[in-house]
């Protein structure tokens, strides 16, 4: 019997052409991820949470949606209409809204093309069905652009005369007028048309009820597939889970599984963005670029990956060749973090000897080593930076230095006369050493990653983008209060760049390197670091050996570094509190954090409010209050400590 022939076939395009990885409200929950991730600090406080975000977004869709119906429509909307509004309402006082939501349209059409396949029997299912045209009839939220280039990207072979999205005119399948709509169009009458899709109602009754001959389409092993993928989203979102568990290694609560999801979300952001070249800072960055390289040969060792370098640089290597001018104002760019500093300690973080400026502080009686609260308020300092011979003297040295780091930079590959952009990996807190590069290469675009990022104090560069892996997670706030402790274990025993020199025609990087604080890191971090290189391959075949796993396994990196820091081992903490931390740059010295365990203190506090807020104080200026506690064996209170605490930090 000869097969009917069809002027058109239409087909839906959502598991029936497209097929995904995943559930599809998991795209969504992608895009609030990445919004909280990287724009953490300016979504409104009770927005902070992907859930809430997410549940904002749907809010948004289904108000705009109940719009276009007051206007004879149907309930649709538009994918940059609902970014808009989304961002309107979780960042009220961003300024960059378009740039905003042009760069989360394409990193939903990323995250959809990641996760999308073609399905295996459409093409010849279509092919064995004689027809002149083909087009495809979609209820989605993205227009046929969006749609277009997902399809291309799976290497779809079927090519398509006409495309018919809701959201491009308004009308859906759903009600049925988008059929009508289609009919209309394409000016050919309902008998003529063949539509296959997967939908029973608004793919097979209501075209049915138009006169269109309609065919669902649910090929078993496929929808078996996608049966089991929304049963197992069905139980995360009832358990609070996340998309897949790590093995019985993550489970024993190694900070291994930390490393390998923020350096895997370095990695797989990288990509994303079209790094090419990636610079690891020291100190940290040594050890996180040991871990890029086992995860790179472990997993990615036949693909086009950034090019992965260490760059010898601090705050004291980079502020002084970084200043614009020398003047107060300048300065403000370390005052806003050390507003009580002595002279001595703001000409070492410049890397200026102080004799070279003793003839000036000696003509204003500023003594070297006094302490100034605000020193932009004091009036012998504000005729010091008056001082053209003073202003002068600091300029020649912010010319030397900046020679040499831009000589430096430029042997790395960092040309200043270049356009480039670069992708920097640092452990953070606020990206000032990323601020003082990027203002030497002003036609740069330089992208940080970072642990986790707190409020920035200072005016941020132009070409400056900066991204948290963990910004945004609960109690995360409260974890940063407590980060010298991990900044230990990813120590290097190299020592900090405090400068450059040139030896011929090559500047190497001067580091100064810490006795007792290299004898911890034998001692500790050593064999730490060790333990966790060796422990990414057993991650990566826990996790099922999946290529792009970074948003999947950021809450269990968090819960990680929280045991860490929050719960620690005791010989965590006798190592922590052995050490001299360098904190030259700022306060001017190395701090020592060795400590002695206060009995009167904690005697005094069964007795009186006033004396446990004495000891809770105390507690916090040891840096490390679980670590202190733990330390001296006193860990049954390191959970009520976190409890408080916790709690008042709004964890």
């Amino acid at each position: 019997m000869e097969q009917k022939k069809y002027e058109v076939i239409s087909l839906d395009l959502w598991d029936t052409v497209i097929r995904r990885k995943c559930h599809p409200d998991e795209i969504k929950e992608n895009t609030a991820d990445y919004l909280m991730t990287n724009y953490y600090e300016h979504i409104v406080e009770r927005f902070r949470s992907i859930n809430v975000l997410t549940q904002e977004r749907v809010r948004c869709e289904r108000e705009m949606g109940a719009e276009t119906r007051e206007k004879g429509l149907d309930d649709e909307y538009e994918i940059h209409a609902v970014f808009g509004r989304w961002v309107g309402a979780v960042m009220p006082q961003y300024l960059d809204r378009i740039g905003l939501v042009d760069e989360l349209y394409e990193y939903e059409l990323h995250s959809e093309i990641e996760n999308a396949y073609l399905d295996p029997t459409i093409v010849c299912t279509v092919e064995g069905i004689p027809h002149d045209h083909l087009i495809y009839i979609s209820d989605f939220y993205a227009g046929a652009d969006f749609l277009s280039e997902i399809l291309s990207q799976i290497r779809c072979p079927l090519q398509f005369d006409r495309q018919y999205v809701s959201c491009d005119c308004g009308f859906n399948k759903r009600s049925g007028r988008l059929f009508t709509y289609a009919l209309d169009d394409m000016q050919i009458t309902s008998e003529k048309q063949l539509h296959i899709g997967d939908n029973q109602f608004s793919d097979v009754e209501i075209p049915g009820s138009k006169g269109i001959e309609a065919r669902r389409y649910l090929p078993e092993e496929e929808q078996e597939m996608r049966v089991q993928r929304e049963k197992k989203y069905a139980e995360k979102r009832a358990l609070g889970e996340e998309p897949f568990r790590l093995g019985k290694l993550a489970a024993k609560g190694e900070i291994s599984v930390f490393f390998y999801g923020f350096v895997h979300w370095i990695l797989e952001s990288c990509l994303q963005d079209d790094i090419e070249e990636l610079y690891f800072f020291t100190r940290e960055g040594e050890f996180y670029k040991q871990v890029y390289d086992v995860i790179i040969q472990n997993e990615f060792a036949d693909g086009e990956v950034p090019k992965a370098e260490i760059l010898e640089v601090s705050r004291l290597s980079t502020f002084c060749a970084s200043l614009r001018e020398i003047s107060l104002t300048e300065m403000m760019r370390i005052w806003n973090q050390y507003s009580i500093q002595s002279l001595a300690a703001m000409f070492k973080s410049l890397g200026i000897r102080e004799e070279e400026m003793a003839a000036f502080t000696a003509r204003y009686q500023i003594p070297m080593e006094e302490v100034i609260t605000y020193p932009w308020l004091d009036a012998r300092v504000t005729a010091l930076f008056q001082d053209q011979e003073f202003l002068e003297t600091v300029r020649k040295e912010r010319d030397r230095k900046r020679e040499l780091l831009l000589d430096y930079l430029a042997q790395k590959g960092i040309d200043p006369e270049g356009k480039k952009r670069i992708g920097i990996v640092d452990i953070g807190w606020r990206g000032t050493i990323q601020d003082n590069i990027s203002y030497l290469l002003s036609d740069y675009e330089v992208k940080g990653y970072y642990i986790g990022l707190v409020p920035f104090l200072n005016e941020q560069p132009d070409n400056v983008i900066k991204r948290g892996y963990l910004n945004g997670y609960g109690r995360f706030d409260f974890l940063l209060q407590y980060v010298m402790p991990f900044e230990m274990i990813c120590n290097s025993p190299n020592g900090s760049t405090i400068g450059y020199e040139r030896k011929g025609d090559t500047v190497f990087a001067v580091r100064k390197k810490e006795a007792e604080e290299d004898q911890i890191y034998y001692r500790y971090t050593e064999r730490i670091q060790e333990d966790i290189l060796a422990d990414l391959p057993k991650i990566h075949r826990s996790l099922g050996e999946r290529a792009y796993i970074a948003d999947s396994i950021r809450a269990s990196a968090h819960e990680k570094l929280s045991q860490y820091i929050l719960n620690p081992q005791r010989m965590t903490a006798q190592a922590y509190f052995s050490l001299r931390h360098n904190e030259e740059f700022g306060v001017g010295e190395y701090v020592d954090k060795t400590t002695a365990f206060r009995f009167d203190l904690f005697v005094k506090a069964l007795f009186g409010r006033k004396h446990r807020s004495r000891l809770a104080q105390f507690l916090r200026d040891t840096t490390w209050p679980q670590g202190y506690l733990v330390k001296y064996r006193l860990t049954p209170l390191v959970k009520l400590y976190n409890l408080r605490y916790g709690e008042e930090q709004g964890g």
